[in-house]
């Protein structure tokens, strides 16, 4: 599994213009002014999106038979792309945060439930996401549940930011945003312990 990490961390270190574009694009929101929650999903769809690629190209025909013909486990494989992208994914999104704050610190007050929102978005898109990635074995496909996902959270935050209706149920969200937060991660989190296992049936029922 070390060999794996270590594999993936070379890749993604040959991606020099998508790494350099992330500053660029957080500083584009900063300027901008866009609220913290929404850099956070920008910034989860983009960060996922394009660690899919390393999943998509581990299970290219050539490349699966040479690297399952090491001794690596399809369990292996799988547990170390969900730790890679969660991982990269979430320091990706505690790094913008930190950098929002420090340059817009008047917004400070709303990093709490960014974060939330981030970890939430991350959890859901890995769930969803890794699965169809080794069910599909093609970007095309992939790219496209992306930008339906893409288009389903903007639409989603939009309508979290409208006038909700004054009922006993709303009320309490909105009094207790953070209980909320916390139960749809918990959900989220077993999404993802769900998906890891589905994809763990999915990939050893394949033969490359």
């Amino acid at each position: 599994m070390n060999g794996l990490f270590v594999s993936d961390l070379l890749w993604l270190k040959h991606q020099k213009r998508f790494l350099l574009s992330l500053p660029g694009l957080l500083g584009l929101y900063l300027v901008l002014d866009i609220q913290i929650s929404l850099i956070m999903l920008y910034l989860t769809i983009i960060l996922h999106g394009s660690l899919l690629q390393l999943v998509l190209q581990s299970l290219q025909p050539e490349t699966a038979r040479f690297l399952f013909a090491l001794p690596v486990s399809r369990r292996q494989f799988v547990r170390e792309k969900y730790a890679l992208i969660l991982g990269l994914c979430g320091l990706g999104i505690l790094t913008a945060g930190g950098l929002c704050v420090l340059f817009r610190p008047y917004h400070a007050a709303d990093l709490p439930e960014a974060l939330a929102i981030g970890v939430i978005w991350l959890l859901f898109f890995t769930a969803v996401l890794i699965p169809m990635a080794i069910r599909f074995d093609t970007g095309v496909r992939i790219w496209m549940v992306v930008l339906l996902m893409f288009a389903a959270a903007i639409l989603s935050y939009v309508m979290g930011e409208a006038t909700l209706p004054d009922t006993f149920f709303w009320e309490w969200v909105q009094n207790h945003r953070m209980t909320v937060f916390l139960l749809l991660a918990a959900l989220c989190s077993a999404g993802c312990a769900l998906s890891a296992f589905i994809s763990k049936r999915m990939l050893e029922s394949r033969e490359y």
